[in-house]
C-alpha cells in the first residue's frame, strides 16, 4: 500500500483549497507577514517554501515569470515582480526555513486558534 501525503482540508473543496492557497501566498508576499488560522497557516508555509525553493533552481528568466504566475494569484503580477527582484535574491543562500509560524492567542469570537506567518528576513 502506498502512503499519500496527508493535506489539511480546510473546510472547502479541493479547487477552493488551491485559490485559496494562492492567495494567501500573494498576500504573504506583498506584505511579508499574515495572521490567519493556525491550520491555514501550516499549510501555507508549506506551499510557501516550495514555492521558493522551485523558483530558486529555475534559472531561465522567462520560465520564471511564467512559473510565479502560475503559482501566485491571478492579480498578483506587482507582487510576482517583487518576489522576483525582492525576495528571491534575499534568500539565495539559504536552504529551507524562509517561512516562520508562531502562535497567537485564540480570537474571542469563536475561539479559533490563531497564528501569525512571516517570511524571514
Amino acid at each position: 500500500m502506498i502512503k499519500t501525503h496527508h493535506r489539511r482540508k480546510l473546510g472547502v473543496l479541493p479547487a477552493r483549497r488551491r485559490m485559496l492557497l494562492r492567495q494567501l501566498a500573494t498576500s504573504l508576499f506583498h506584505v511579508e507577514k499574515l495572521t490567519t488560522t493556525t491550520a491555514r497557516a501550516k499549510e501555507l508555509k508549506s506551499y510557501a517554501e516550495r514555492m521558493i525553493s522551485k523558483l530558486q533552481r529555475i534559472q531561465d528568466p522567462v520560465r520564471q515569470v511564467r512559473e510565479t504566475a502560475r503559482l501566485l494569484a491571478p492579480n498578483g503580477f506587482k507582487v510576482g515582480v517583487k518576489f522576483r527582484e525582492t525576495l528571491l535574491p534575499r534568500y539565495q543562500d539559504r536552504h529551507g526555513g524562509y517561512v516562520r509560524v508562531l502562535a497567537l492567542p485564540p480570537r474571542k469570537s469563536d475561539g479559533a486558534r490563531l497564528s501569525r506567518i512571516e517570511l524571514v528576513s
